[in-house]
């Protein structure tokens, strides 16, 4: 354990300054809200993943004695005095107590879709309602009300429909290729050995190989270029995801990939047609209009089903343009329908279901006003 401690402290980059006072505190950097509104004199960030380690705090958890990381943040909140802590990461289940522990508000901005397969739903100790007395969030920004409504039976506090903060900041549109745009949700072979919810991840994958060949039989019989968008950052699991996609498409690959600064709202708007399994992105473009398909070819079992389009809001196992059916006539189904329907009928299907699964709040509105009405700050400082 210790040499363990050691390799992540000499790791870190270390800040010798004292944490100075800010109205605001982000809990966990790997997602970053608040600078398309503050600069950061407003804002301190609160790293959790060895990216940063504050030698006031630590020498503070040294004189105590106590090393655990749960004293590192509370000491860090002690030296900033912030009036509010957010987070963006919604499955870090030590945010749902710092509430009652520290007696300052709290707030989290959803930014991924939650699910029950390896994911915060699917763990006890959150679902496990005795323990709801031990979570509180006051204030809770979420993608829709059924998400909303799933989250208070675990956590105290109150929610707000808000749709996708990112998202809600993405105005423009752009002119349309006239092609067919992919989104991958490959995750590198090493981790398809992993066992999560007693369930083999290999399962989570299996069928990827059909729907793909499948997708770009139908995209030659429309005469349109079928494009992938690469998921992951790193550059060795970048090139392993597009050496994945190679092997099954060969040739026909035109693989875009996943790169720090790439701006991938303003990619997927420049595709007319976007199909994907189970991604965020994917509800992210149908909320803003676009013509989206989601083909879930996920086995249809136990948790793993969760992550299909709609299960928690109770849509149905099929509609216009999505399924959860392996079926190549499912497939073609899909497809047809967000390649071949007219402008108009598309537009009357997204209206009937945005507010189920995403609404827009443009510019993030609520985010504002909470902030407004309970801190006394205004966004960027203005």
């Amino acid at each position: 354990m210790w040499i363990r401690i050691i390799n992540y402290l000499l790791k870190s980059k270390w800040k010798f300054s004292r944490p100075p006072n800010k109205p605001l505190l982000l809990v966990d950097g790997r997602s970053d809200p608040l600078k398309h509104y503050f600069n950061k004199s407003f804002y301190n960030i609160l790293f959790r993943r060895g990216e940063e380690i504050n030698f006031f705090v630590i020498f503070k958890c040294l004189i105590e004695l106590d090393f655990k990381f749960k004293n590192y943040i509370l000491n860090y909140i002690k030296f900033s005095k912030p009036k509010l802590l957010i987070t963006s990461i919604h499955n870090y289940v030590g945010f749902y107590k710092l509430s009652k522990l520290t007696g300052i508000k709290t707030m989290f901005i959803q930014s991924a879709n939650v699910t029950k397969w390896g994911d915060l739903f699917g763990d006890k100790n959150i679902t496990n309602r005795k323990n709801k007395r031990k979570f509180r969030v006051d204030y809770m920004l979420v993608f829709n009300s059924a998400i909303g409504k799933e989250f208070s039976k675990f956590i105290s506090g109150k929610y707000f429909v808000i749709g996708s903060f990112k998202n809600n900041l993405v105005i423009k549109n752009y002119k349309k290729k006239n092609e067919i745009l992919f989104l991958s949700t490959y995750k590198p072979l090493e981790h398809s050995s992993q066992i999560i919810n007693n369930i083999k991840a290999f399962k989570f994958t299996i069928n990827d190989k059909k729907l793909l060949l499948r997708i770009i039989e139908l995209s030659k019989k429309k005469k349109l270029k079928l494009n992938i968008l690469g998921k992951q950052d790193t550059i060795q699991e970048s090139n392993m995801e597009e050496i994945y996609y190679r092997k099954i498409l060969g040739k026909n690959l035109r693989f875009i990939k996943n790169f720090s600064g790439r701006e991938t709202y303003k990619i997927i708007r420049k595709f007319k047609y976007v199909l994907n399994i189970d991604s965020t992105l994917g509800l992210e473009n149908f909320s803003s209009g676009g013509r989206t398909g989601f083909i879930f070819n996920r086995p249809y079992i136990n948790i793993i089903k969760s992550r299909a389009f709609g299960y928690l809001e109770n849509l149905g196992r099929k509609g216009p343009f999505w399924t959860s059916y392996n079926d190549v006539k499912e497939v073609d189904r899909v497809f047809n329908f967000v390649v071949n329907t007219n402008d108009k009928k598309w537009s009357y299907i997204h209206k009937s279901y945005q507010n189920k699964v995403m609404p827009q709040d443009k510019n993030n509105k609520t985010f504002i006003s909470i902030l407004k009405d309970e801190i006394g700050i205004k966004k960027s400082d203005e």
